[in-house]
């Protein structure tokens, strides 16, 4: 006999600006009914970091378990480059790296996304084993219980990460690489080549994803529509649902056994006031309520 009752919504969220201060950031996240979030703990583009406040990282702690957001997600600096093959760049990267990491498990949050890096010089070989000695020496400076993450690219130039398979050969080889996740953005998989329009396009990404990655090592999505088209290798985000992927697309995604679990962070344009609880409301629109057994 089929009974049909509900399900516990997936937890959904925005990138949340900290300006101001760290706290402000959770109850901003709250007041736009986010279960998820993600932050910047440091400015994306500079090296240099401000120490945090320790009142400040009780208050965050605090105001996230006061309001069950979960999971709570840092997005690394634009700066690190783990692909890289200039010798003071990836010196830099790799420090910068472990001081977010150190900052993300001070603050508690689950998770770090990371971008896996550009190489302009050589091909996906060369750059796929750079990633892997630069997160190597990060990962054996010590221990965290943030995990990181590693985000596709979507296949711009010198990209490395575009492709799953080279994702999946990061990690194959990676010592300690049990630690490592990652998270995948919608608009960058789209940008690189992988049609995600049609319920269809999306079971054969799961598939890829499975075979490449390892589904359970999926923790977290970035859900951008693009501005561009399929296979343009131009990383520009767009709302819900009026970019390359379209609603359908989205639907697809967001019910797919393989994807419909995990958080999603909306990284999506923040061009007016309405434009962060339009699209959160177009996800849930979206997502089937009900389940039967």
């Amino acid at each position: 006999m089929k009974s049909t009752r509900p399900t516990p919504p997936p937890r959904l969220g925005v990138h949340v600006s900290i300006a101001g201060k760290l706290s402000g950031a959770v109850e901003n996240a709250e007041a736009l009914g986010c279960t998820a979030m993600q932050i910047f703990s440091r400015s994306p583009r500079m090296w240099s970091a401000k120490a945090l406040d320790p009142d400040e990282v009780s208050r965050f702690r605090g105001l996230r378990e006061k309001y069950d957001i979960k999971p709570a997600v840092i997005h690394a600096s634009y700066l690190i480059n783990l692909a890289t093959p200039e010798g003071g760049l990836k010196r830099r990267s790799v420090e910068a790296l472990i001081d977010e990491l150190d900052r993300a498990d001070r603050l508690g949050v689950e998770y770090l996304v990371v971008h896996v890096g550009s190489c302009k010089d050589g091909g996906a070989v060369e750059g796929v084993e750079r990633v892997r000695e630069a997160l190597a020496a990060a990962l054996s400076s010590g221990r965290w219980s943030t995990q990181l993450l590693l985000e596709d690219t979507a296949g711009e130039r010198g990209d490395v990460g575009a492709r799953l398979e080279e994702i999946g050969m990061i990690l194959k080889g990676l010592p300690g690489g049990e630690r490592v996740g990652v998270c995948l953005d919608t608009c960058h998989l789209f940008a690189a080549g992988y049609d995600i329009t049609t319920p269809v396009g999306v079971e054969r990404v799961a598939g890829w994803v499975e075979r490449a990655i390892g589904q359970d090592r999926v923790k977290v999505v970035h859900g951008n529509d693009s501005k561009k088209g399929l296979n343009c290798r131009v990383d520009r985000h767009q709302h819900i649902g009026l970019g390359g992927i379209g609603l359908e697309g989205f639907r697809a995604w967001v019910n797919h056994p393989a994807f419909r679990e995990i958080p999603m962070i909306l990284e999506t344009p923040k061009d007016t006031p309405e434009a962060d609880p339009r699209n959160l409301i177009t996800i849930k629109n979206l997502r089937r309520h009900e389940r039967s057994e």
